[in-house]
């Protein structure tokens, strides 16, 4: 069951990403970054991963799509980093929220 609920969270972003790219008439002119905020291994990274290898094989970009880890901070790192490149359309962040109640 949570395999399932995973694979359709990575089909929805990666749909989400196919539709913004011809949509927008812009194409990058350097590498795309995708970062993730935690370390290599993690399921977002595996979900970073994964959307690099959808960019490739579907040739979406025609330029390198890399996953950039920036662990720690529960995101903060990434997202800082992230932030650092306000409205450039060459850096993708994933990420994967943590729900707290009580």
């Amino acid at each position: 069951m949570r395999a399932a609920g995973s694979r359709l969270k990575v089909a929805a972003a990666a749909l989400a990403l196919a539709a913004s790219l011809p949509a927008a008439g812009w194409n990058p002119d350097q590498a795309v970054e995708i970062v993730v905020g935690t370390s290599a291994g993690s399921g977002s990274d595996t979900t970073g991963r994964w959307i690099q290898r959808w960019i490739r094989e579907k040739k979406l970009v025609e330029v390198p799509a890399n996953v950039l880890n920036k662990p720690g901070g529960g995101g903060t790192i990434a997202l800082t980093y992230l932030n650092q490149h306000p409205g450039n359309g060459h850096y993708l962040m994933v990420s994967s929220p943590s729900l707290l109640t009580n």
